[in-house]
Formats: C-alpha cells, structure tokens, sequence
C-alpha cells in the first residue's frame, strides 16, 4: 500500500492493524487519524479510539520508527 494514495479506509484498517509503516506516521497522519475518528464517530467515542488506536500502534512490536519525530 502507498502512504500517499490511500484511502481513508485503507490508512484507518492499516493504523488499527499496525501495519501502517512507521516512516510514514508523522503529523499528518495523526491529525487524518483524529479526523476520521471525531467525523465517523462523535467526540467522545472518536477521542477514545484516536487514544486507544495511538497507543496500540506506538507500542506494537511491528511498528519500528526509522527516523525520529
């Protein structure tokens, strides 16, 4: 999959699934992440799953960062 011509539902399953690739996580795809999450979902259950779907993806064994932040 390319980081830049995926589609929403491809980014958000490859995220969830941390399978999206660590290089291509930047700001940008947090703020996409959080954005997809508050419009499918409302504020209080899209801000629970950015926090859930963030924390499962950094501490995932198969998310190795190739550059820093």
């Amino acid at each position: 999959m390319d980081p830049r011509t995926a589609s929403d539902d491809e980014f958000l399953g490859a995220v969830e699934a941390s399978m999206w690739p660590g290089e291509s996580f930047g700001h940008r795809e947090h703020v996409r992440l959080g954005w997809l999450y508050l419009r499918r979902h409302g504020s209080e259950e899209g801000y629970a799953r950015i926090q859930e779907t963030i924390r499962r993806y950094a501490t995932a064994p198969s998310w190795r960062p190739t550059r820093s932040c």
